[in-house]
């Protein structure tokens, strides 16, 4: 996202569409394997919610589904924005949404990179 904003900067239309792409698809890519994962530890006997679910895999769930409410919500805006990327009709160079949406990017990566430092020491 980082890398897209700044190609958007130098007024590099086609590497900014790219990066902006691939964004978009590393975060479906992620919703996809974190719902694959949830296949996964059902099919092994554990349950998130409901009957024969148990307080730590209850928290596990609520934990990993915020982070993925949020990837999907900022793969909707991303979708928004390569739209508006791809747009004749829209000229401007105007680069504040492109910020916000890294800023947000960011705050998801950096909220990941906690979640994961401490869901691994809390074993």
């Amino acid at each position: 996202m980082q890398l897209s904003l700044k190609a958007f900067r130098e007024r590099n239309r086609l590497r900014h569409r790219l990066l902006l792409g691939i964004t978009a698809l590393l975060g479906v890519l992620f919703a996809v394997l974190q719902i694959s994962g949830f296949y996964n530890l059902y099919s092994r006997g554990i349950r998130i919610i409901g009957e024969g679910s148990n307080p730590s895999a209850s928290f596990l769930g609520v934990i990993t589904g915020l982070h993925v409410v949020h990837v999907l919500g900022g793969v909707i805006a991303l979708l928004i924005i390569f739209v508006k990327a791809y747009s004749t009709r829209i000229k401007t160079y105007n680069s504040t949404p492109l910020e916000i949406l890294s800023v947000y990017w960011h705050f998801v990566d950096i909220l990941w990179i906690y979640l994961f430092i401490f869901l691994n020491l809390a074993r």
